[in-house]
C-alpha cells in the first residue's frame, strides 16, 4: 500500500442504489470487497486513505452512478466513536477470514497431495495448477491486506508447505521418469539422417522448438509433415504426438526427452529447454522470465502463418535467435 502522506487517514464511500435491479447491488459489493473495504453500517464502506484507494474509490462512486444511484465520497482525519485501532480490528478481522479460508484450503490440498502419491502423472499436474490458482488467491487478498493481519504468515506458511509438498512429488516423478529415460540406450544421430519427421498440425512452442532442435542439431535433411491428432498410420518418425517415445515424459515436455535421449549437454539448449517447458507445461516450474515474451512471439507468429510449414521455418529463425542470445 502507498504511504499516506496527507492529513487525512480514511476514506468514506457512502452509497445508496435503486432496489432494482439487484445484479447492481451484487456488483457493487463484490467490488468494495475486491478493494479491501469494510462495512461500518448499511451502505457506508471504509479504506485507509491513500493516493490508489482514493483513486479506486472515486471509479466507483462514477459506476455507482451510472447505475442510477447516488455516491459521496469523504476524506476524514478521525471517526467519532471509533478509534483508528479499532477500525484497523475490523480491516484484520476482514481478512483474517480470507486467511482462514486459504488456510482451510491448504489442509484440504495436503490431503490430495498424499492420496495423488498413488495416482498418475496427469493428476498430479492438475494438483500443480490448482495450487497455483490458491497461490494467485493469496496474493490478491495480500494486496488488499492493509494493516498486515497476524493471519498473513499462517496462511503464507500453509500455501509454502503445499508447494513444497507437490514439488518433492513431482520431483520423485520426474527423477524417475528421468532415470528410465537416462536407462535407455543413448539415441546416435547418425541413425536418424534424412529422416522425414510428423508432428501435429499448427504447431505451437514445443513442436516448433522440436523440429528446430531435430533440423539443427540431428538431422540437418529433415524433412517435416503435419497431421491431424488422431491419424493412426503415421508414414515417419512422430514427434509430440500421442504415441512414440519423441513426446512427453512425465514432466518433461517434447523439447527436453529430444534433448535427454540424445544426450545432448549444451548448456544454452538446457536453458532453452526452461523456457519451451515453462510456457508448454505453463507451470512456472524454472521461473524463465523471458517465456511470457517468447510465447507472444510464437502466438504473433501462429496467427500470422496458416500454412505449417511455412511457420516452422519462421519460428527456426526465432529459436535460432534466443540460442544465440542464450549463447553469450
Amino acid at each position: 500500500m502507498r504511504k499516506n502522506k496527507s492529513a487525512y487517514k480514511w476514506l468514506l464511500l457512502i452509497y445508496n442504489l435503486p432496489p432494482k435491479p439487484s445484479r447492481s447491488r451484487v456488483r457493487i459489493w463484490r467490488s468494495l470487497k475486491s478493494l479491501g473495504a469494510v462495512s461500518l453500517k448499511k451502505s457506508v464502506y471504509i479504506l485507509p486513505f491513500n493516493s490508489e484507494t482514493y483513486e479506486n474509490f472515486q471509479w466507483l462512486c462514477q459506476e455507482i452512478q451510472t447505475m442510477k444511484g447516488e455516491a459521496t465520497l469523504v476524506k476524514v482525519s478521525n471517526i467519532e466513536n471509533l478509534k483508528d485501532k479499532d477500525v484497523i480490528k475490523l480491516f484484520n478481522k476482514a481478512r483474517d477470514d480470507d486467511y482462514a479460508i486459504i488456510i482451510n484450503k491448504c489442509s484440504e490440498f495436503s490431503k490430495k497431495v498424499f492420496a495423488a502419491s498413488k495416482q498418475g502423472i496427469g493428476n498430479q499436474l492438475k494438483l500443480r495448477d490448482a495450487l497455483k490458482v490458491i497461490a494467485n488467491q493469496l496474493n490478491i487478498i495480500k494486496e488488499i491486506d492493509y494493516f498486515k493481519s497476524p493471519f498473513s504468515q499462517k496462511a503464507q506458511n500453509a500455501s509454502d508447505t503445499c508447494m513444497k509438498d507437490i514439488s518433492q512429488l513431482l520431483n520423485k516423478i520426474t527423477t524417475s521418469v528421468d532415470k528410465k529415460i537416462t536407462d535407455k540406450e543413448t539415441l546416435k544421430k547418425k541413425d536418424f539422417q534424412g529422416k522425414k519427421w510428423v508432428t501435429r498440425k499448427r504447431p505451437h512452442v514445443d513442436r516448433i522448438a522440436t523440429a528446430w532442435l531435430i533440423k539443427r542439431f540431428i538431422d540437418t535433411k529433415a524433412k517435416f509433415a503435419f497431421v491431424h491428432e488422431d491419424t493412426k498410420k503415421i508414414n515417419g518418425i512422430p514427434f509430440d504426438m500421442y504415441h512414440g517415445e519423441f513426446s512427453h515424459q512425465g514432466d518433461n515436455c517434447t523439447f527436453e526427452t529430444m534433448l535427454k535421449r540424445f544426450n545432448m549437454k549444451d548448456k544454452a539448449l538446457k536453458s532453452l529447454a526452461e523456457i519451451v517447458h515453462d510456457i508448454d507445461l505453463n507451470d512456472e516450474k524454472f521461473g524463465r522470465n523471458e517465456a511470457k515474451g517468447f510465447d507472444c512471439v510464437l502466438r504473433g507468429l501462429i496467427e500470422n502463418f496458416k500454412n505449417d510449414n511455412e511457420l516452422v521455418e519462421r519460428g527456426f529463425g526465432v529459436f535460432e535467435a534466443l540460442y544465440a542470445t542464450l549463447n553469450e
